[in-house]
């Protein structure tokens, strides 16, 4: 009986001993939450973000490249935050945070309208920068026609988002027509064929 129980105690033993190593080796492979690094000026922030959003890019694999994704935006973020009153690389990240967010509307609706958000502050807030404006512009028309054709959405609230998409468009054809970058130009005449279609 007593080699019985010795025994038992000791398989008892090995058990929990594996249980508590099996549970160990389990945290290591927790996703590891993602700090982003401070930097001290706007432009390294930004390459951070930048290069966090590149990363993303070559991932093959969706799940984890929609967290990469997220990781970037949540690192064009730490720009905004961290950066407000920069001219350069906040309003820049304004716009690549909304892109990104456009991006994965598709997969969830809500990102439309986290695309808008962005795109609506970088347009007000840097107004007087006709790249930003534009960019901003265009985004907020292409998102808005998007969103109206989102399965869910009811047919007032498909109009209405056409008629906002119309709105943007039509703002970045009256703002930049004649503008003379070539870029500029080339983005007021797809807005034009934009506000047609969407009509």
């Amino acid at each position: 009986m007593n080699l019985i129980s010795t025994r038992s105690t000791n398989i008892a033993g090995t058990i929990l001993i594996l249980a508590m190593l099996l549970l160990q080796s389990c945290s290591l492979f927790k996703k590891q939450s993602f700090i982003i690094p401070e930097e001290n000026t706007p432009r390294e922030q930004f390459a951070v973000a930048r290069d966090t959003e590149q990363r993303a890019k070559g991932s093959f694999d969706k799940s984890v490249r929609r967290e990469e994704y997220n990781k970037a935006i949540a690192a064009y973020g730490a720009v905004i935050s961290r950066f407000p009153s920069d001219l350069e690389y906040t309003p820049a990240a304004w716009l690549q945070r909304a892109e990104l967010h456009y991006q994965f509307g598709s997969d969830n609706a809500k990102h439309y309208v986290d695309a808008i958000d962005g795109f609506r502050t970088a347009a007000d807030k840097y107004s007087n920068q006709d790249d930003i404006r534009v960019a901003s512009l265009w985004g907020l028309g292409r998102t808005y026609d998007q969103l109206a054709r989102v399965p869910d959405s009811s047919s007032r609230k498909s109009y209405e988002n056409q008629t906002k998409a119309q709105m943007a468009y039509k703002a970045l054809i009256e703002e930049y027509t004649g503008h003379e970058s070539p870029a500029i130009r080339a983005l007021v005449a797809q807005a034009r064929l934009r506000y047609r279609i969407v009509r």
